[in-house]
């Protein structure tokens, strides 16, 4: 996978977020929106942060990614992501939860896509 659009990808992190049971990517970025890589479980990748609500902020601005955390914070039995920004954005924290193949943000979006 290449990102031409140059990100400066701070944190990473692979795990099943679109339950399908294929290993998807996720790139928190500094100053860029987040990347989402849906794994399409034929070799190859689908980009698709923006459309899942997990590359930008409720207004559509970029935050300072710093760190990702994997893990099932709900206690629904999938796994969410939780995303640190930089420290002058700690209110722009954003947590997504997954159900059924789409990613909901609870902090700062509230909107699902299904990919």
């Amino acid at each position: 996978m290449a990102d031409e659009r140059g990100s400066f990808g701070l944190g990473a992190a692979w795990s099943d977020l679109d339950d399908d049971s294929d290993q998807d990517l996720y790139v928190a970025n500094d100053t860029q929106p987040n990347l989402l890589y849906w794994n399409q479980g034929d070799g190859t990748f689908k980009e698709a942060g923006l459309l899942a609500g997990a590359a930008v902020d409720a207004n559509g601005k970029a935050r300072g990614g710093m760190g990702i955390a994997v893990g099932d914070y709900d206690n629904d039995g999938r796994f969410d992501l939780s995303v640190t920004n930089f420290s002058d954005e700690a209110g722009e924290d954003c947590a997504c939860s997954q159900s059924g193949g789409s990613l909901t943000a609870s902090k700062n979006r509230g909107k699902s896509a299904r990919i």
